[in-house]
């Protein structure tokens, strides 16, 4: 397993969003799309404001259609049929990146990044649901904990996205992405490419990925408070383990933009 203790500012973002736990540069260049992002200034890199066409389907864990989900591709939105399926036409993007977002009641937010071709371009997106892994009360420090070893420990200091504090009970949904799973790449949000502290975009490969969604009992988004910290635990396979290096950069995935922002480390100590 890894652990990671993640600063104020890292927590506050990863709490809302999902967490990339442990990703490092893949010195190949090569991403789950098969295209190389030159370095630079990262916005550069997405090219002129372009039209596209995008087809897809939204499934569940059990590949089963989900029906009525929220599509925004740009400023462009649809709802997908009794199959799952979606088609957006003339969607404004950019030449070189799309950011497609599949939103659904009971499922954790979805999304697919992509370089954008000609013709329709092919989707799919799995989506996570909304399961609350635990209950806790605010003001108790509590570690939730998944059976694979995959946790968080929270200290139990919790706020609005308003940023008042937040008092009574909170829900958490926990999910661990298992990088060696075939579908990992069908739920996990975005791509493999990332902003680092240059400016500059990195092409990477995961060591794994968890998502922590907290919710009120009304099912209010929540944070953990400005100042306060959360211990995250990944765990790793053998053969990963065996080939980890001491110390690996954090990414927190933009839900906004669609892509990954590099925030903190974490370091390897024993088996952890």
């Amino acid at each position: 397993m890894l652990s990671f203790k993640t600063p104020t500012k890292f927590s506050l973002l990863s709490f809302v969003l999902f967490c990339f736990l442990g990703c490092i540069e893949d010195p190949t260049g090569n991403s789950n799309n098969d295209t190389t992002i030159p370095n630079g200034n990262f916005i550069e890199n997405f090219g002129q404001s372009a039209t596209h066409n995008f087809i897809g389907q939204v499934v569940d864990l059990q590949n089963n259609p989900v029906v009525g989900a929220s599509i925004l591709v740009g400023s462009s939105t649809t709802t997908t049929d009794s199959n799952g399926i979606f088609i957006v036409r003339n969607a404004e993007v950019f030449d070189k990146f799309a950011h497609i977002k599949a939103e659904k009641a009971g499922f954790i937010n979805g999304s697919r990044s992509l370089v954008p071709t000609s013709g329709f371009n092919h989707v799919k997106i799995m989506l996570l649901p909304k399961t609350v892994t635990q209950t806790v009360s605010t003001g108790v420090p509590t570690t939730v904990s998944l059976s694979n070893g995959a946790a968080v420990e929270l200290l139990g200091n919790y706020s609005k996205l308003d940023g008042t504090i937040y008092s009574g009970n909170v829900q958490i949904s926990l999910h661990f992405l298992n990088p060696s799973e075939n579908s990992m790449t069908e739920q996990m949000p975005g791509m493999l490419l990332g902003q680092n502290y240059q400016n500059e975009a990195q092409i990477l490969r995961t060591l794994g990925m968890l998502a922590v969604d907290l919710r009120s009992e009304a099912g209010e988004k929540l944070n953990i408070s400005d100042g306060s910290e959360a211990t995250i635990s990944v765990p790793l396979d053998p053969e990963t383990l065996n080939g980890a290096p001491n110390q690996i950069p954090l990414w927190y995935f933009d839900e906004d933009n669609g892509y990954w922002i590099e925030e903190g480390f974490a370091s390897l100590q024993g088996s952890k």
